[in-house]
């Protein structure tokens, strides 16, 4: 299953539910949380959102960067290494702080890359 959290929106709404939340998902030892050199995503987050708790701990966390060791590409290569197609970063560069995100940035535009790696991984060949 996978939840994307507009983090901009909901810190300025409602931080105390976003905190709780987040906590619930992060320091849950029964929640694996995979990520791609997610150690420095969360320093970033914890940086950002200084009055949030969540981002200080979390447990049950695998990082893929350090299972795998690709050493050229990051995330991008590595998928196309294993699912045979990498992942689309034109949107990287684009403003992720505007609200509404265009429709190029919104989850219409992500899913393709999540259904890439979803189908890739379950692929029985």
């Amino acid at each position: 299953m996978v939840y994307i959290f507009d983090l901009i929106k909901l810190f300025e709404d409602v931080p105390d539910i976003l905190d709780d939340c987040l906590t619930r998902i992060l320091h849950s030892p029964r929640i694996l949380k995979l990520g791609y050199s997610f150690q420095s995503d969360v320093k970033q987050l914890a940086h950002s959102y200084g009055d949030l708790e969540c981002f200080k701990h979390y447990e049950m966390l695998l990082d893929i960067q350090n299972v795998f060791r690709e050493p050229r590409g990051g995330l991008s290569g590595l998928a196309k290494k294993i699912l045979g197609a990498g992942l689309n970063k034109t949107r990287r560069d684009s403003d992720w702080e505007q609200r509404p995100l265009s429709q190029d940035q919104d989850g219409d535009a992500i899913m393709p890359d999540l259904w890439t790696m979803y189908a890739g991984y379950n692929d029985p060949s």
